[in-house]
């Protein structure tokens, strides 16, 4: 009986406490609700964004716009942004006119810093971009194929005559295992060639010649002859 009494004490002490607290917090509640009320009616309030309207260019291959060339340059890490040109005829590429220097480039060592900036510039809007999708060797079966981005139509008619020709291919669909991007100038380099060990991309600003592009065609392409089971045989 003695326990049950303490019991009751205890548990009515606890009752009446709890309830003094309850009654103590009515004031505080309703000026918290009257304040989250306000809050989520300040929060209801609409702001209007200003909306910008964006025309997506429409694709005109003609006219130097076409998606699907467009992504296929940025595989070989050039980002265009003004008009690029894929597979021109020889007569097409004489019209577009333009002088073409060929004096011997400069070798110069590779760098990360370089290729950064060759490529940039050869991306910029006030370029015009020509691409030939062409291949070395002379058999179908096991040609290398081989694209060059150049902004000079001279240099990719001479491309154009010192390759051969490959299977007309969507431009999404090239996969050339060699590269070559040359631009007619880059600041202060003047004419020069170099390769990227890594991916056998050859870079070249300046003159376009021809024996020096042989040259770093040779070792750049000789593995991918040799994965065909064919010996290539380099010469004038």
């Amino acid at each position: 009986f003695f326990i049950a009494m303490i019991r009751r004490g205890v548990l009515g002490g606890a009752a009446r406490r709890a309830a003094g607290s309850l009654g103590g917090s009515r004031a505080p509640l309703a000026t918290q609700y009257a304040a989250a009320a306000a809050t989520r009616r300040f929060a209801s309030v609409v702001v209007q964004k200003d909306v910008i309207d964006f025309e997506f260019p429409r694709e005109n291959p003609a006219d130097g716009l076409s998606y699907d060339l467009n992504w296929s340059l940025c595989r070989f890490g050039v980002v265009p942004q003004g008009k690029s040109f894929r597979n021109l005829k020889a007569a097409e590429l004489a019209k577009a006119g333009g002088s073409l220097k060929t004096d011997a480039p400069k070798a110069v060592a590779w760098s990360k810093e370089l290729e950064t900036e060759f490529k940039a510039a050869l991306g910029a809007e006030k370029v015009t971009r020509y691409v030939q999708d062409c291949a070395l060797g002379a058999l179908a079966v096991n040609e290398v194929p081989i694209r060059i981005i150049t902004d000079s139509p001279a240099a990719a008619l001479a491309f154009h005559t010192l390759c051969s020709r490959t299977k007309a291919l969507p431009a999404s669909e090239v996969d050339a295992e060699l590269s070559v991007l040359h631009i007619s100038s880059l600041g202060s380099h003047g004419s020069a060639i170099t390769m990227n060990p890594k991916t056998k991309q050859i870079l070249m600003c300046g003159s376009f010649n021809a024996g020096a592009l042989a040259e770093k065609l040779a070792e750049a392409a000789t593995d991918s002859f040799l994965q065909r089971g064919v010996l290539p045989l380099w010469g004038p």
